[in-house]
Protein backbone atom coordinates (compact mmCIF):
# COMPACT_ATOMS: atom_id res chain seq x y z
CA UNK A 1 0.00 0.00 0.00
CA UNK A 2 1.25 3.34 -0.74
CA UNK A 3 1.18 6.05 1.94
CA UNK A 4 -1.66 8.28 0.75
CA UNK A 5 -3.64 5.09 1.03
CA UNK A 6 -2.38 4.05 4.85
CA UNK A 7 -3.49 7.99 6.06
CA UNK A 8 -6.50 10.41 5.94
CA UNK A 9 -5.56 13.08 3.45
CA UNK A 10 -6.32 16.08 2.92
CA UNK A 11 -8.55 17.36 -0.27
CA UNK A 12 -5.30 18.95 -2.48
CA UNK A 13 -1.73 18.00 -2.85
CA UNK A 14 0.91 20.25 -3.10
CA UNK A 15 2.07 21.26 -6.55
CA UNK A 16 5.11 19.64 -8.02
CA UNK A 17 6.77 23.05 -8.39
CA UNK A 18 6.32 23.36 -4.50
CA UNK A 19 7.98 20.20 -3.81
CA UNK A 20 10.42 21.12 -6.18
CA UNK A 21 11.20 24.49 -4.56
CA UNK A 22 11.06 22.71 -1.05
CA UNK A 23 13.73 20.14 -1.85
CA UNK A 24 15.88 23.14 -3.36
CA UNK A 25 15.52 24.62 -0.07
CA UNK A 26 16.36 21.62 1.70
CA UNK A 27 19.31 20.70 -0.53
CA UNK A 28 18.11 17.36 -0.50
CA UNK A 29 14.95 14.87 -2.02
CA UNK A 30 12.43 14.10 -0.60
CA UNK A 31 11.87 10.16 0.03
CA UNK A 32 9.89 9.00 -2.64
CA UNK A 33 7.30 7.79 -0.54
CA UNK A 34 7.07 11.33 1.00
CA UNK A 35 7.68 13.38 -2.43
CA UNK A 36 4.68 10.95 -4.01
CA UNK A 37 1.97 11.27 -0.86
CA UNK A 38 3.03 15.37 -1.22
CA UNK A 39 1.63 15.26 -4.48
CA UNK A 40 -1.69 13.84 -3.47
CA UNK A 41 -2.44 15.21 -0.58
CA UNK A 42 -0.31 18.28 1.18
CA UNK A 43 0.60 16.99 4.69
CA UNK A 44 -2.15 14.25 6.15
CA UNK A 45 -4.91 14.58 8.87
CA UNK A 46 -4.04 13.19 12.29
CA UNK A 47 -4.56 9.38 12.23
CA UNK A 48 -3.85 7.34 15.83
CA UNK A 49 -3.38 3.84 15.59
CA UNK A 50 -2.57 1.49 18.73
CA UNK A 51 1.18 2.44 18.56
CA UNK A 52 1.33 5.78 17.96
CA UNK A 53 -0.76 8.67 16.46
CA UNK A 54 0.98 11.00 13.49
CA UNK A 55 0.67 13.79 11.38
CA UNK A 56 2.49 14.25 7.77
CA UNK A 57 3.91 18.02 7.51
CA UNK A 58 2.75 19.90 4.70
CA UNK A 59 5.20 21.61 2.49
CA UNK A 60 5.05 24.35 3.95
CA UNK A 61 5.84 23.06 7.35
CA UNK A 62 8.51 20.96 6.63
CA UNK A 63 10.12 23.97 5.14
CA UNK A 64 9.26 26.37 8.13
CA UNK A 65 11.24 23.91 10.57
CA UNK A 66 14.00 23.62 8.29
CA UNK A 67 14.44 26.96 8.73
CA UNK A 68 14.50 27.54 11.87
CA UNK A 69 17.75 28.34 13.93
CA UNK A 70 19.63 25.97 15.36
CA UNK A 71 19.36 26.85 19.18
CA UNK A 72 15.35 26.43 18.43
CA UNK A 73 15.99 22.92 17.00
CA UNK A 74 16.63 19.68 18.78
CA UNK A 75 18.73 17.17 17.28
CA UNK A 76 21.35 18.15 14.10
CA UNK A 77 20.41 20.78 11.65
CA UNK A 78 20.72 18.26 9.16
CA UNK A 79 17.55 16.25 9.68
CA UNK A 80 14.50 17.10 7.56
CA UNK A 81 11.08 16.76 9.75
CA UNK A 82 8.28 14.97 7.69
CA UNK A 83 6.15 13.82 10.45
CA UNK A 84 5.02 14.32 14.29
CA UNK A 85 3.05 13.12 16.92
CA UNK A 86 1.80 16.31 18.06
CA UNK A 87 3.41 16.48 21.48
CA UNK A 88 7.49 15.58 21.59
CA UNK A 89 8.25 13.22 18.86
CA UNK A 90 9.27 13.90 15.75
CA UNK A 91 9.83 11.67 12.83
CA UNK A 92 12.84 12.67 10.52
CA UNK A 93 14.69 11.97 7.65
CA UNK A 94 18.30 11.96 8.12
CA UNK A 95 20.39 12.34 4.89
CA UNK A 96 23.06 11.20 6.17
CA UNK A 97 21.79 7.08 6.57
CA UNK A 98 18.96 7.68 4.43
CA UNK A 99 16.31 6.99 6.83
CA UNK A 100 13.48 7.81 9.25
CA UNK A 101 14.73 9.07 12.58
CA UNK A 102 12.55 9.25 15.60
CA UNK A 103 13.60 12.17 17.92
CA UNK A 104 11.86 12.81 21.44
CA UNK A 105 11.98 17.13 21.68
CA UNK A 106 12.93 17.00 25.02
CA UNK A 107 15.64 14.44 25.36
CA UNK A 108 19.06 14.43 25.14
CA UNK A 109 19.85 11.36 23.47
CA UNK A 110 20.51 10.86 19.67
CA UNK A 111 18.10 10.53 17.13
CA UNK A 112 16.89 6.33 16.75
CA UNK A 113 16.78 5.01 13.29
CA UNK A 114 12.67 3.79 13.34
CA UNK A 115 12.43 2.83 9.73
CA UNK A 116 13.73 2.77 6.11
CA UNK A 117 10.62 5.05 5.02
CA UNK A 118 8.15 6.72 6.63
CA UNK A 119 5.31 4.25 4.96
CA UNK A 120 7.38 1.20 6.50
CA UNK A 121 6.58 3.00 9.75
CA UNK A 122 3.02 3.66 9.37
CA UNK A 123 2.46 -0.09 8.03
CA UNK A 124 4.15 -1.34 10.94
CA UNK A 125 1.92 0.57 13.27
CA UNK A 126 -0.79 0.22 11.95
CA UNK A 127 0.38 -3.68 12.85
CA UNK A 128 1.52 -3.14 16.21
CA UNK A 129 -1.34 -3.72 18.47
CA UNK A 130 -2.09 -3.12 22.22
CA UNK A 131 1.16 -0.70 22.73
CA UNK A 132 -0.03 2.49 24.84
CA UNK A 133 2.49 3.91 26.49
CA UNK A 134 3.79 6.61 24.43
CA UNK A 135 7.44 6.91 25.81
CA UNK A 136 7.61 3.31 24.21
CA UNK A 137 5.74 3.38 21.06
CA UNK A 138 9.02 4.64 19.03
CA UNK A 139 11.28 2.17 20.43
CA UNK A 140 8.92 -0.57 20.04
CA UNK A 141 9.00 0.38 16.55
CA UNK A 142 12.13 0.62 15.37
CA UNK A 143 13.46 -1.74 12.74
CA UNK A 144 15.85 -5.16 13.16
CA UNK A 145 18.13 -3.42 10.69
CA UNK A 146 19.05 -0.65 12.48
Amino acid sequence: MELHELLLTRREGATPQAVAALESKLGHTLPADIRAFLLVSDGSEWATFSALAIQVLSVEQIGDLHALAPDHRTGSASLIDLANDGGRERFCRDPRCDTIVWLDITAEQDPVVCAATLTELIRRSRAAPGIHDPALQPSQLISDAS
